[in-house]
């Protein structure tokens, strides 16, 4: 799994320039992780006051969460 630095390195890419592809990075980067890990980190980044990579964070977490779930 990467480093916690290497995720950090990819969200500020997506603070400075918000552009799809640096968005795509952050979303694989935070997909590497478990669905608690991302969980938490959108609670730390909404906390610090930034709302849009919490959101981000949660899309993930979200999508993460229900490809887990068995398909019907």
């Amino acid at each position: 799994m990467e480093s916690l630095s290497h995720l950090l390195e990819e969200m500020e890419s997506v603070r400075e320039a918000p552009t799809p592809e640096a968005c795509r990075e952050f979303a694989m980067a935070l997909w590497r992780r478990s669905y608690e890990q991302i969980a938490d980190l959108s609670i730390q980044f909404a906390e610090a006051g930034m709302t849009n990579i919490a959101a981000l964070c949660r899309a993930v977490a979200t999508a993460k969460k229900d490809s887990s779930k068995p398909a019907d």
